[in-house]
């Protein structure tokens, strides 16, 4: 074989070398980005759901004349709530904790949600930490 030959058949390789690395990279982004967003849907619908929790609850203390601190059973609240709420389960697996009146309800899922940006059309990457809670 020539030299040439030889020469060629290493830039080949080479490029074939570097434009596997960019598709790795590529699939990498991808698949950060759509796991950060999946993430990011759920916590909102999980916020989405005790904001629900808690519309219910004032309308039930405002019907039954509840004050700050009394208890409302599950029965009560459920004639305020959508039928297809009955699980009362957060996307993530945490379960949903009432309250009383008057107290914000929770999520039992602990971790966090992140969501990263690229601040000032910089290099810095701004993390941001959001949990499941409308506190």
């Amino acid at each position: 074989m020539s030299s040439r030959f030889k020469q060629a058949l290493k830039t080949k390789k080479l490029w074939y070398r570097a434009f596997g690395v960019i598709i790795a990279i590529v699939l990498f982004a991808v698949f950060f980005v759509y796991k950060q967003r999946q993430s990011f849907a759920q916590r909102t619908h999980c916020v989405g759901n005790l904001v629900h929790i808690e519309l219910a609850k004032s309308m039930c203390q405002e019907q039954l004349g509840l004050v700050d601190g009394d208890a409302i059973t599950e029965n009560q609240l459920d004639k305020y709530l959508s039928p297809k709420f009955a699980l009362r389960q957060c996307p993530k697996g945490g379960d949903y904790i009432i309250g009383n009146v008057g107290v914000a309800p929770q999520c039992t899922y602990t971790n966090k949600c992140f969501t990263y940006h690229l601040a000032n059309m910089g290099f810095k990457l701004n993390r941001r930490a959001w949990t499941h809670s409308i506190n």
